[in-house]
């Protein structure tokens, strides 16, 4: 009996259909997604005053509740941050991704957060587009305290640390004067916003000496040598990691969830950032 041979065409499709069941494979073996690793980060300040050397912050950024990241993420990640036993804790933004009913369940367990200073957040792109008002009532009723184009003094051993938030920038109203208004000369200002890139404008003011960031997700997939091909709006120049943005320190957090189009992670997992405040020595 004549075994039929495979035609050249034939060939080359069974070798795509191969690669990319291949590739489809390796990436749902090494999603990283439920792995949240914690970055640890020394960030100089200029004029810290001595009591204030070690002062730490964590900041989580972009949870996107449902549909990708459920609470059983969230849990582990509120647990991570609790043994820390943080000065502050920060979010930066998109706590839902489309559904209001999402943060409903996210809140009581955000309420969970505890910091020595007190929990804060900002809000991001999403949380405007799926309502803004509830999900800072939401957040405020459970004492993580939203600010939006606001600032509080955070009074720690016997010190000061300016603690501010602005709005969103692609579907809100950052005003900067407003979040850094009544702020004492010669202390440390720290501004949680979403989007990176608008730390080139919020640098030039000269007073913010730490911004925080997230929003990018770090491209959610990141290649060696190439990086990320996914750069999300107003990311583009800023996508993961530290910066020094004329003078001032930015840094863009990769995130815990993950957009519904990319539902995984690789070589970039889910970010929990330590700072540690230390003083400038030069």
């Amino acid at each position: 009996m004549k075994i039929p041979r495979l035609t050249f065409s034939k060939q080359i499709k069974m070798t795509l259909v191969t690669g990319v069941a291949g590739i489809f494979t390796y990436l749902i073996l090494k999603n990283e997604l439920f792995n949240p690793v914690i970055e640890r980060i020394n960030i100089p300040i200029r004029s810290l005053a001595p009591p204030l050397a070690g002062f730490r912050i964590v900041q989580i950024s972009d949870i996107h509740l449902w549909p990708i990241v459920n609470l059983h993420l969230v849990r582990k990640i509120i647990k991570i941050i609790n043994a820390l036993q943080p000065d502050l804790v920060v979010i930066t933004g998109d706590f839902v991704t489309r559904f209001i009913g999402a943060i409903y369940q996210l809140a009581p367990e955000l309420g969970k957060l505890r910091a020595h200073h007190g929990v804060f957040a900002s809000l991001g792109n999403h949380d405007l587009w799926v309502n803004a008002e509830a999900i800072t009532h939401a957040l405020n009723a459970v004492g993580v305290r939203v600010l939006i184009n606001q600032g509080v003094p955070i009074h720690a051993n016997g010190e000061l640390i300016w603690l501010a938030g602005i709005d969103d920038a692609i579907a809100g109203n950052p005003e900067l004067n407003t979040a850094l208004c009544g702020i004492p000369t010669d202390i440390p200002v720290v501004l949680m916003g979403h989007e990176p890139d608008p730390a080139d404008e919020v640098s030039l003011d000269g007073r913010v000496d730490l911004m925080l960031t997230g929003h990018s997700h770090g491209g959610q997939i990141h290649f060696p040598v190439i990086g990320s091909p996914f750069k999300a709006h107003q990311a583009k120049r800023y996508d993961k990691g530290l910066y020094d943005v004329n003078g001032m320190w930015l840094y863009v957090n990769r995130g815990i969830g993950a957009i519904t189009s990319i539902p995984l992670r690789l070589n970039c997992p889910p970010e929990i950032s330590e700072f540690i405040l230390v003083p400038q020595t030069s």
